[in-house]
């Protein structure tokens, strides 16, 4: 299942991930969320990943 959310500020993606993986995201919510990926490609091939878990 992949969870894209709809906020563009990159710190709005880790608290969308976090609230699904609370199961506090509403009418958003993604039934057995247990890990999430964020990723992000910049300028040059930088890029970030990072990986939230449930615990």
């Amino acid at each position: 299942m992949t969870i894209h959310t709809r906020y563009s500020p990159k710190s709005a993606w880790g608290m969308e991930l976090t609230q699904q993986l609370r199961g506090k995201s509403d009418d958003r919510q993604v039934e057995g969320v247990r890990v999430a990926l964020a990723h992000n490609v910049g300028l040059c091939g930088a890029g970030v990943v990072t990986v939230y878990k449930s615990i």
